[in-house]
């Protein structure tokens, strides 16, 4: 999978980032369900919208859609700005694991 140093050091870089990110993701959907817990329809149809438009590829929709949670919810996304940075690498590198 990786040719040479440099490679092999660029991808251990990327993977830790990676594992950052879904660590911080995770966080921060725990804390949008503890914040939005007196509204668990509403936590529901915000899941439901994510992966609808996982689904069907629409990463502007997705981005958007995950900014309305923050702002509705009051938490902040931290990963969210290596998500929009670049959706199709991630996704792309997601795939080949």
């Amino acid at each position: 999978m990786v040719n040479n140093k440099k490679e092999k050091e660029q991808f251990e870089k990327e993977e830790k980032q990676m594992n950052f990110n879904l660590f911080n993701a995770r966080e921060s959907a725990e804390k949008v369900v503890i914040k939005l817990k007196d509204t668990p329809r509403k936590i529901d149809a915000y899941r439901n919208k994510l992966i609808s438009c996982l689904t069907f590829k629409d990463y502007e929709k997705f981005s958007v859609t995950l900014l309305q949670l923050s702002s509705y919810s009051s938490v902040t996304f931290d990963f969210a700005y290596y998500l929009f940075k670049d959706f199709e690498k991630i996704k792309m590198w997601h795939i080949h694991l």
